[in-house]
């Protein structure tokens, strides 16, 4: 069923036939692009240069430091992630955690 609305949405887009900015202009306008391997393939990592750029330009630790600064800025993403949760061993106990990213609010 979601993939049959993800293709008629995708469908009334590139027919024009929903109004640009309806929910289903951006469903279908999304799940298009998505869907879209032939232009992702041609793009290849060029998107991820900026990116990749900032990570090969990290020498010290005040540049990782400022490299984990920046991507949280643009991508709400953290490349670790630091918290509390009940010990697995004794939940009356609540110990530190580190974890790899997620995206954060």
């Amino acid at each position: 069923m979601l993939h049959e609305i993800l293709e008629a949405d995708s469908a009334a887009v590139k027919r024009r036939s929903v109004p640009a900015g309806s929910v289903a202009w951006k469903v279908g306008a999304f799940y298009a692009t998505c869907m879209d391997t032939t232009s992702i393939e041609r793009r290849g990592a060029a998107a991820l240069k900026p990116d990749l750029d900032l990570i090969a330009a990290i020498r010290t630790r005040d540049d990782l430091v400022r490299s984990f600064g920046a991507i949280e800025a643009q991508a709400a993403l953290t490349p670790v992630a630091a918290g509390s949760s009940p010990d697995a061993k004794d939940a009356a106990n609540t110990i530190a955690r580190l974890s790899q990213g997620v995206l954060s609010l």
